[in-house]
């Protein structure tokens, strides 16, 4: 099977991976003003430093009509400037992968084309008179 080996500084913090899993990312991002000509979105002005974080995760295949599932492991784990993250892609048996430590269901498909579909209605209301200029129709009715 295919897993992560996840090592921060010097330390092992798991070996990622499951038998059913279909993706397997891990990653390292940092958010944040990175530099000092680094311009944030308007209203996200913040004397927060950069924030990294550390992202294992996969997604399980399900067989037939059932939901696929989100795993997650060490979601708690802390990374700092400076640290060392390693990542090992290993081929491992199935009991030497660490079981995850979070598990949740992934939203149906229908429930997510709603989503992304109250995100752009919801878009396009904001910046309609911006773009198609004021109208004297009954735009609400969308």
């Amino acid at each position: 099977m295919i897993a992560v080996e996840v090592h921060l500084n010097g330390q092992r913090l798991c070996v990622a991976g499951a038998d059913d899993l279909r993706v397997l990312h891990a990653s390292v991002t940092v958010a944040g003003k990175l530099g000092a000509n680094t311009v944030l979105r308007e209203g996200s002005e913040t004397k927060d430093p950069p924030t990294p974080t550390l992202f294992i995760e996969g997604v399980a295949a399900r067989e037939g009509n059932q939901e696929a599932e989100t795993l997650q492991w060490r979601p708690q784990a802390s990374v700092s400037i400076g640290d060392v993250v390693e990542l090992r892609l290993v081929d491992v048996a199935h009991d030497a992968a660490d079981a995850p430590d979070q598990r949740r269901e992934r939203r149906t498909i229908p429930e997510r084309e709603r989503r992304m579909f109250e995100v752009a209605k919801a878009n396009y209301l904001a910046l309609r008179d911006k773009y198609e200029g004021p109208s004297t129709d009954d735009r609400n009715s969308i």
